[in-house]
């Protein structure tokens, strides 16, 4: 809803599968609901800038191809958060995101003859469908900078 301030993710590098700490410092959405014969298909298209934290992989961050990856990896962790909360607000018959609301303004005597069992319809006619564009804005702390012997640095020098 256009109301994240910053909020933190963590995804699993594609490298070796370890923590990669994303800050997600700016998003956009929109969602645009559309019916399809009785179902109702909500499209959500979401842009966000991020930086990396921190990184616990061994994937090197400042390569531009390990951005791409990271990009996916960050791209693949919101969808799954995005759809797990759908999923529960479907489970719950609850309309969280105002969805409703949403409906009722693009179609108005459509939505009029649901009204009444809103929450049933929703669960059982809602889906989702999204679209992530992450853009990774700066990388920050990667697993390596200093040895992880307790401050040894590369190169023997102590």
């Amino acid at each position: 809803m256009n109301r994240m301030k910053s909020t933190i993710v963590k995804a699993s590098s594609p490298s070796d599968e370890r923590p990669v700490t994303f800050d997600i410092i700016k998003s956009r959405s929109r969602i645009r609901p559309v019916w399809d014969k009785d179902d109702l298909v909500f499209k959500m298209k979401i842009t966000l800038q991020a930086q990396v934290l921190a990184s616990d992989s061994n994937l090197r961050i400042t390569d531009p191809a390990n951005i791409a990856k990271l990009r996916t990896a960050l791209k693949e962790e919101v969808e799954r958060i995005i759809r797990k909360a759908f999923d529960e607000s479907l489970r719950h018959k609850a309309n969280f995101y105002k969805l409703g609301e949403r409906v009722e303004l693009r179609y108005p005597k459509r939505f009029a003859s649901i009204k009444e069992k809103w929450q049933h319809y929703y669960a059982e006619h809602a889906r989702l469908e999204l679209e992530i564009d992450p853009y990774i804005k700066r990388a920050g702390g990667e697993q390596d900078p200093l040895r992880a012997e307790y401050g040894e640095q590369e190169g023997g020098g102590s």
